[in-house]
């Protein structure tokens, strides 16, 4: 009467989803922005 009622209801639902969503969104946005903006802007005032 019913020799194969349901023979592969779901093979293959979700394989791969999401396999690299963000991998590298921001390595390195700002290493040194300003390592030295103004040492000495006026060597003459510096206290002497």
């Amino acid at each position: 009467p019913n020799p194969n009622p349901n023979p592969n209801p779901n093979p293959n639902p979700n394989p791969n989803p999401n396999p690299n969503p963000n991998p590298n969104p921001n390595p390195n946005p700002n290493p040194n922005p300003n390592p030295n903006p103004n040492p000495n802007p006026n060597p003459n005032l510096i206290n002497k």
